[in-house]
């Protein structure tokens, strides 16, 4: 076979076997968020690459709702600060889509309340 054949095809397969190693970080909150998410890490699994989904449960009735390709998936428990602010979300979240669109700034006073809670669960 000729060397120049050899060589070629060598690098069109090591070409094709770059994978990189990607973390995902997708806490489980919302539905909507949580299919995204889930649609991405599987988007890089099929092409081949080395994919661990985070997940932080925060609401934990999406638990067993959603399903991934990705084989490894880490979840992460709820600590005592987060079921305390989970209690108080629903209060937000219910007011959150009914709030007068022509006051940006009550918006960012709820997105806020978001900010922290979900800081919450990242420093557990």
């Amino acid at each position: 076979m000729n060397l120049r054949l050899v060589i070629l095809l060598v690098f069109h397969f090591i070409h094709y076997s770059d994978s990189y190693k990607i973390l995902v970080y997708s806490n489980l909150y919302g539905h909507s968020h949580i299919k995204v998410l889930n649609t991405i890490a599987d988007t890089l699994t099929d092409a081949g690459h080395d994919v661990t989904l985070f997940r932080p449960i925060i609401e934990t009735s999406q638990l067993n709702k959603s399903s991934v390709k990705t084989k490894k998936v880490i979840y992460v428990e709820p600590d005592e600060g987060v079921i305390e602010k989970m209690k108080q979300i629903d209060k937000f979240s219910g007011s959150l889509w009914t709030l007068d669109s022509t006051k940006p700034s009550a918006m960012i006073a709820k997105s806020n309340t978001l900010v922290e809670f979900f800081g919450t669960q990242c420093k557990s």
